[in-house]
């Protein structure tokens, strides 16, 4: 397996950022993407490369692509990028070469250190300030919270969730009432639910 690293998800910002830094280091940097043209593959130093299958729509045949790319390109380094990416490379590290390297734990721990929920109990019982949080169970929640809980953010448990036999990218929202965080949770997918609704921390961050 030779030097170069793979980095997956080419639209993303993040994978400009980690492909900018790593050519300027003076590594062999491959970039993916399901577009011609993405953010990263453009950037200066950086190898292009073309992934066609959508990791949300089909894990398993997007970790047997990745896995011919890693060969083809003689990547012994790869950095995927999204949840979904990471998850599918995770669950069927199998396809992938046994030489390359993944730098992430196993995928029940990657899980686990996804869930927004855990992370916030963990953080809690180890002593760590977090936000004043309502914990939801369902778009039809029937409890109350404070008014002056708003403005708010709605956090879905995980921001890769199973709907319909794939999966989907939730993210979070910002919402100023009541009214607008009904409407955030009925938008929501089931499988989203416990949602965590936290009172909005203003800083850097």
């Amino acid at each position: 397996m030779g030097q170069g690293i793979l980095i997956t998800d080419g639209t993303e910002r993040a994978a400009l950022a980690a492909a900018r830094t790593l050519v300027a280091a003076g590594y062999e940097v491959h970039v993916a993407a399901n577009k011609r043209v993405s953010l990263a593959c453009v950037s200066r130093g950086v190898h292009r490369c073309s992934l066609t299958t959508d990791p949300r729509a089909d894990s398993l045949a997007y970790a047997a692509e990745l896995g011919r790319l890693i060969a083809e390109r003689a990547i012994g380094l790869l950095l995927p990028i999204t949840d979904a990416s990471v998850e599918a490379a995770l669950e069927h590290r199998h396809l992938l070469p046994h030489e390359v390297a993944v730098p992430f734990p196993d995928l029940s721990t990657y899980r686990r250190a996804s869930n927004k929920l855990e992370v916030l109990e963990l953080a809690r019982s180890a002593g760590f300030a977090v936000p004043e949080t309502v914990l939801i169970e369902s778009a039809d929640y029937g409890g109350a919270w404070p008014h002056d809980l708003f403005p708010a953010v709605v956090k879905p448990h995980r921001s890769l969730v199973d709907v319909a036999g794939t999966r989907r990218t939730v993210g979070v929202a910002f919402v100023q009432d009541a009214t607008a965080c009904r409407q955030a949770l009925v938008a929501l997918p089931s499988s989203a639910f416990p949602v965590l609704l936290q009172r909005r921390a203003v800083g850097s961050g």
